[in-house]
């Protein structure tokens, strides 16, 4: 499980998300979702220990995730960026290269469908639903339409507003 409570997080002087609170449950998706430019990725950012909330915490299986902590805790998770380095090509090309272990609780992917042909979405999402259905905590950033493709199961979404 991984929690957001009371999160605010800034960028260049701006507040980009205040207030934001869910909980990640292990054996779900979770998907957050925004408009482009909402702040998403700078919430993976912080979920993962890399950035910092001027408001509010991370918690990882009921541990606080801080700027000291995170890199220990960063090896429970398996993390899967917007920006892919070479050779991976999408989103499900890195996570089958990093193969979660049964030590990584939880399961990160930023906005993977960009660019990605239905084909591969498709298996991304399935891929996904198997890991959470595994006793993963699965959590993804993706546009509204994306997350649609995450039902029926049971999915939970929280929207980000600018």
């Amino acid at each position: 499980m991984i929690e957001l409570k009371n999160g605010r997080i800034e960028a260049g002087g701006q507040v980009v998300i205040d207030d934001l609170s869910f909980v990640a449950p292990a054996g779900k998706v979770t998907c957050l979702t925004g408009v482009h430019g909402c702040g998403k990725t700078l919430l993976v950012r912080a979920l993962l220990g890399l950035w910092p909330l001027q408001r509010g915490y991370v918690s990882l299986k009921g541990e606080p995730v801080t700027l000291r902590s995170a890199k220990w805790l960063r090896r429970l998770m398996t993390y899967v960026p917007q920006q892919l380095p070479q050779p991976f090509t999408d989103a499900l090309e890195a996570l089958d290269d990093q193969e979660p272990t049964p030590e990584k609780c939880c399961i990160i992917v930023d906005d993977p469908f960009g660019g990605m042909d239905d084909e591969r979405a498709v298996l991304l999402t399935n891929r996904l639903q198997t890991l959470a259905e595994a006793g993963k905590t699965v959590v993804v950033t993706c546009s509204p339409f994306d997350a649609v493709r995450f039902t029926p199961s049971v999915t939970l979404a929280y929207q980000i507003s600018t």
